[in-house]
């Protein structure tokens, strides 16, 4: 039984490929290096999650174990940056064929979940007193605390997705924020019409935002698509879903936007627009010790100065989702109508028009 699995999984796997890119292997080789490549793969998830202790048993002094523990922390990030690699994919049936019949372990999905949790970049930043609070009433009324934003996400989907690196993608677009192109497509046109004309535009940057009264705060979830504004008239509020950023953070998010751009990848740019809405907003450390004061930006990486440029380099030769034909009028309507002023003066330069053209024609054709 476990033969037939092994070519049959071997053989789903290789249709997982482009056409041609596999014909270099027979089946044999193929099914070998497919299920070598996905038992190391869940071994590292197992590391990863806790199940497994890496550590090598026998007694060592503690200068020799910290040095131990230093290499394989260092190991591990490695591996981690690899796993997440475009070209490192590999099918996720294999994977899970493995899991739940080799090693016997039926809740592949859970353990793929807490992985995915422990090593995204994002990171909730939920109120622990409000929270509290709902569990405590929730308890008191004997109904499950699940917050809004739990609500709303959908469960990824273990059984239909290609690998990992789509499930990371998954896992960092929910909830789904309808305003968020029409967010990112905003900041991104004032930016480039300030590099265009020369002229100050009021908001491009976290700093110039911050002087025309928009404040910043952290969203409650892991969802890098939960970016919010609201207008309170005087000022404003930008919330924005807090991100860490350490020395996985660049190839993740260059690997998941190279896989938007992919003909067989998501039809969605969520990432993409979420690299270019995060460029739009930092220009220069100040921008990025602003974000940190509010723990949007959790910065591993050392000075903010190195993290503006980090996102700048990330973002180079990247657009947001291109579908923004239906926002141009706000746009415009922004743009030349941000006062009541200035919409009384256009009617009254239609109406004078109007006018104008009235007297004109009764001139030129009287009765």
């Amino acid at each position: 039984m476990e033969k037939r699995l092994y070519e049959e999984v071997g053989k789903s796997a290789r249709e997982c490929y482009e056409k041609g890119w596999t014909d270099g292997y027979d089946d044999e080789l193929f099914n070998r290096m497919t299920f070598l490549d996905a038992c190391f793969v869940a071994h590292f998830l197992l590391i990863g999650v806790g199940y497994i202790n890496p550590k090598v048993d026998g007694k060592q002094k503690d200068g020799e174990q910290k040095e131990e523990d230093t290499r394989l922390e260092k190991s591990f990030y490695l591996v981690l940056r690899d796993l997440f690699l475009l070209e490192n994919q590999i099918p996720l049936l294999v994977f899970r064929a493995l899991m739940e019949s080799a090693l016997e372990m039926p809740y592949v999905g859970e353990i793929i979940k807490e992985f995915l949790e422990l090593y995204t970049v994002m990171s909730p930043m939920g109120n622990s007193r409000s929270n509290a609070v709902k569990k405590f009433l929730a308890y008191m009324m004997g109904c499950s605390p699940k917050s809004d934003q739990e609500q709303k996400k959908r469960e990824l989907d273990f059984v239909t997705s290609p690998h990992l690196l789509h499930l990371m993608w998954e896992q960092l677009i929910q909830p789904v924020m309808h305003d968020f192109e029409n967010l990112v497509t905003f900041f991104r046109k004032s930016k480039s019409n300030f590099r265009e004309s020369n002229i100050q535009e009021s908001y491009r940057s976290v700093t110039d935002l911050k002087s025309a009264g928009i404040y910043f705060k952290p969203s409650q979830t892991g969802s890098c698509t939960d970016v919010k504004f609201i207008s309170r008239h005087i000022f404003g509020t930008l919330t924005i879903p807090p991100i860490k950023d350490d020395h996985l953070t660049k190839p993740l998010l260059l690997n998941l936007a190279a896989y938007e751009m992919c003909p067989h990848g998501p039809s969605e740019f969520r990432i993409t627009s979420y690299i270019c809405l995060m460029d739009s907003l930092i220009d220069h450390a100040d921008d990025v010790k602003e974000l940190r004061k509010k723990r949007i930006l959790i910065n591993k990486l050392g000075s903010d100065k190195h993290l503006a440029r980090l996102f700048n380099e990330i973002a180079n030769d990247l657009e947001p989702d291109p579908r923004e034909g239906h926002i141009w009028m706000a746009e415009w309507t922004r743009k030349n109508f941000s006062s009541p002023w200035a919409l009384l003066a256009f009617l009254g330069a239609i109406l004078v028009l109007a006018l104008s053209l009235a007297q004109t024609y009764f001139t030129a054709y009287p009765r």
